[in-house]
Parts: C-alpha cells; structure tokens; sequence
C-alpha cells in the first residue's frame, strides 16, 4: 500500500521539526515526490545527506514513526486537523510556507479576511478600537485573524465572535496548550465557532 502525502508530510514534519517548503522542495527535486520515497528513507537519506546533512539524519532516524504516530494521536485527542499549507491561498506569499498546518475548526475557504494584531498590554482605548474595528468588520462578513495574545489580539477575537462572526487564530504555542492561560477559554470557543 502506498503512503499517502499527508502521511508523508506529517512524518516529514516530525523528522525536520517543522521544515518548511523551502527544504522539502530541495529533497523533492533531488529524489522525488515524499510519497515516493517516505517508506524508503533511510536510502532517501543518503541520496539528500550532502545537501541536507541535518534533515538526513533526522529522516534516517527510527524514532520517527513513533513520534508521527504518538503526534497523530495527540491531534486526534485534540480534535485537531491536519492542512495542507496550499489549503491557505495567503501562505502562497511566504518565501518558504509551512507544508502543513495543524487546524481546529472551520476549513479554509474563500473569505475575506482582516488581520488585527496590537500590544499586549494595551490600553483601555486600543482595547476599545480592537474591538470596534474588528467587530463592525466580522459583522459584515470579514474573518478576522489574530494570534491568541492577550491584549488586543483577544479583543478582535472576542469582538468577532460576540457579533456571530468568523475569527481565526494563529497560534503561537502548539496546539496542545493555551497560550497565555488566561485565554484558554477563548482558545476553546474559537475553535469550536471558528478556526
């Protein structure tokens, strides 16, 4: 049976931790497609092992089915999504992307969005413009997409879903922990009404 991408790419991810495109292009076009030669890349390892010493190693090593199959539990138990980076047409413009996200929520679609990031110990009056800006723009169907900080980035998330709009958040830390605490509930109800 042949091993799909996804599985490729998330035993990629645990291998490199976290490569981006970047690197996995320079493997692709040395060797192949990763679904081609995942199952063999201990052989894969030493065609790469002059361009990628690091990855070589990384994708040579036995631990690695066992960290991608305990990851893949941990993304279950989390109810966590695995995303190809292609999935997200903003990625497109980074210089080396993600190859795959870890997602709660909503698929990515074809929707405006806004981005609100500020100060984390913000004032009570950016507090309030966070939330008017991003309140008024979420009511009239604009994503909103901010990083679960605290301050102003809690404020454009909390706006957007008290007017039954759409947010996305962009997380820092993994996604296996709230980051700050204060904000795990918040982590929660964005990942249950939106991304």
């Amino acid at each position: 049976m042949a091993i799909s991408r996804a599985d490729a790419l998330l035993g990629w991810y645990v291998a490199t931790r976290g490569g981006g495109a970047r690197s996995l292009r320079r493997v692709e076009d040395a060797v192949g497609p990763i679904e081609s030669w995942w199952e063999a890349r201990v052989e894969t390892a030493r065609a790469v092992s002059a361009t990628s010493p690091q990855i070589a190693a990384n994708l040579a090593g036995s631990a690695v089915d066992d960290q991608t199959a305990s990851l893949r539990v941990d993304l279950a138990r989390l109810q966590f999504q695995i995303d190809f980076a292609e999935a997200w047409p903003g990625l497109r413009a980074l210089p080396d992307p993600p190859v795959l996200l870890f997602r709660k929520g909503l698929a990515a679609g074809d929707m405006r969005s806004m981005t609100v990031v500020g100060a984390r110990s913000a004032t009570a009056y950016g507090l309030k413009a966070a939330r008017v800006f991003a309140g008024a723009a979420a009511a009239e169907g604009v994503a909103i997409v901010s990083g679960m900080a605290r301050g102003i980035d809690a404020a454009a998330h909390r706006a957007a879903l008290e007017v039954g709009g759409t947010t996305i958040a962009v997380l820092g830390s993994g996604p296996d922990r709230a980051y700050p605490d204060e904000n795990a509930a918040l982590q929660e109800e964005v990942g249950e009404r939106g991304t």
